[in-house]
């Protein structure tokens, strides 16, 4: 039969269970630090990979809009009788974008690149 439990040994008890439930509660404490830290790393690299996929989106937008574009514009061109003998590509047009330049010995084309494109900016080239 269990011996009686006196006051001294309750607050005994009681001091002990504090005691883990503190030591509990700093476990706790250092691993949510640990999760933040490592939380924070793992941000810290997935920003970084997002900046870098966002740079080569918008660096190469241009360049595979101008991929797609170009041999559709040759057989369009072909196809109505425009002999284009050379194209230059990656031109900059402060007023209206990155464009394609087409031509021949007769004049030149201008094709656009610009997601923006509305036909009233270019009324005056036409």
């Amino acid at each position: 039969m269990p011996a009686e439990l006196t006051k001294e040994d309750i607050f005994r008890l009681f001091a002990e269970t504090d005691r883990r439930f503190k030591e509990t509660v700093r476990e706790i404490k250092e691993d949510f630090k640990e999760t933040d830290r490592r939380l924070d790393k793992r941000f810290e690299e997935t920003d970084k990979k997002i900046k870098e996929l966002a740079s080569l989106f918008t660096g190469q937008w241009g360049k595979l809009i101008e991929a797609l574009v170009k041999p559709s514009a040759l057989k369009l061109f072909r196809e109505r009788g425009v002999k284009v003998t050379e194209t230059y590509q990656r031109l900059e047009s402060r007023r209206n974008g990155l464009f394609v330049l087409a031509g021949s010995g007769e004049g030149m084309i201008r094709i656009l690149n610009n997601p923006d494109f509305q036909l009233k900016n270019f009324e005056d080239d036409v």
